[in-house]
């Protein structure tokens, strides 16, 4: 599994690793458990550096798969604009937010188009989740379902056997 990371960040502790391992003349199996991969893997790092390679050969090629439509900024925008601003906000007629909406949202502001099914992947990676709305019916009259609840709802519940 690929760590998490920029690749300039994997790259800057591929470096340090070895730098430890030659330089410092530190165990590799020390300096391995302390930055969290496997001996054999920092084993393969330091290989590439002394067949020649150098840091060079340390930078971290482009992960597979088509690129993200969206870079970090974007990403960050998009959550900041469901989180802090709401669907209203963002010029819709409601404060619900849903896929649909989130798509438009992400086309609307820069231009990429994601698919529905796609998307819920997306937005669970961002850290979002769902969630249903806490509203109530403008028309909810309290007093009336208080009284529903003392005088008649004892007289329909089920009694126990008993």
């Amino acid at each position: 599994m690929r760590p998490r990371g920029t690749p300039q960040q994997l790259y800057e502790r591929r470096r340090e690793a070895v730098r430890q391992v030659i330089e410092r003349k530190r165990p590799q199996a020390e300096v391995a458990r302390a930055i969290g991969v496997h001996p054999a893997t920092l084993c393969g790092w330091v290989r590439l550096y002394r067949d020649g390679g150098g840091a060079a050969a340390l930078r971290v090629k482009r992960p597979p798969g088509r690129p993200p439509g969206l870079d970090e900024a974007q990403v960050a925008d998009v959550v900041e604009c469901v989180v802090v601003r709401g669907a209203k906000g963002c010029g819709f007629d409601t404060d619900l937010w849903t896929l649909p909406r989130i798509a438009r949202l992400i086309e609307r502001r820069h231009g990429v188009r994601y698919d529905v099914d796609h998307l819920s992947r997306l937005v669970r990676s961002w850290g979002l989740s769902w969630q249903k709305p806490a509203t109530r019916p403008v028309e909810r009259d309290e007093a009336a379902i208080d009284r529903w609840l003392k005088r008649d709802w004892p007289r329909v519940k089920k009694k126990s056997r008993g």
